[in-house]
This record gives structure tokens, sequence and C-alpha cells, in this order.
């Protein structure tokens, strides 16, 4: 995904938009499908909340999102806002795996179930 927005962001010829679009696309798909098993799985107890939460913080995430957007083209143009977008996704992604590696240590149960 930070390939894709970079690649928008810094595009030359519209072509290289078309590459960036596809990366994008597919890092979409991935990383959603990523978040949304793991969501599932955080606390089995509790698995309801987490798929409701995840929904609930997808869909304000693109509202609010959008409106913030709008807000930075306005100000820096579209390539500003898709580098940053690519700067910041990439220092999401950090986070989300440390987040996820402290849950999976101080979890008991994840010590047991398969993939971890």
């Amino acid at each position: 995904m930070c390939l894709g927005l970079m690649l928008i962001g810094i595009a030359p010829q519209p072509w290289v938009s078309v590459l960036g679009c596809l990366s994008l696309g597919l890092g979409f798909y991935a990383f959603h499908n990523t978040l949304q098993v793991h969501g599932t799985q955080l606390s089995a107890q509790q698995r309801g909340m987490g798929v409701a939460m995840f929904a609930l913080s997808l869909f304000i995430g693109q509202s609010v999102g959008v409106t913030l957007v709008s807000f930075a083209v306005a100000l820096t143009g579209f390539s500003g806002v898709f580098i940053s977008a690519s700067v910041a996704f990439a220092a999401l992604t950090l986070v989300f795996v440390r987040a996820l590696a402290r849950h999976h240590a101080a979890s008991p149960e994840s010590a047991d179930s398969p993939g971890s």
C-alpha cells in the first residue's frame, strides 16, 4: 500500500498511477483481510464485539478521512496528500505489528494456537 500511494503521489506519467492503483488495491485487500482476521481472534470471549468495533472503526475512519483529506488537498495538493499517506501508512503498519507482537506475548492462549 505504501508503494501504491507513493507511486500515485510522484507519478510523472499517467501509466505510473495505474501501477500505483493496482498496487494499492492489492495492498488494501491484503491489509483489510489481515485486520479482519485479527479482529476476530484477539478475544475469543468478545468475538462479536471485536468484529463490530472493526467495522465501526473502518467506516468512521473512511468518513472522517475523506473530510480531513479534502482540507489537506486544498493545502498541499494531491501529490502531497498521497506522499504523506504513504509515510503515515508505513508508521501505522509498524505500530500495528508491535501491538500485535505485544498481544501475542501477553496472551497465554496464543501459545497454543496454530500460526503463532
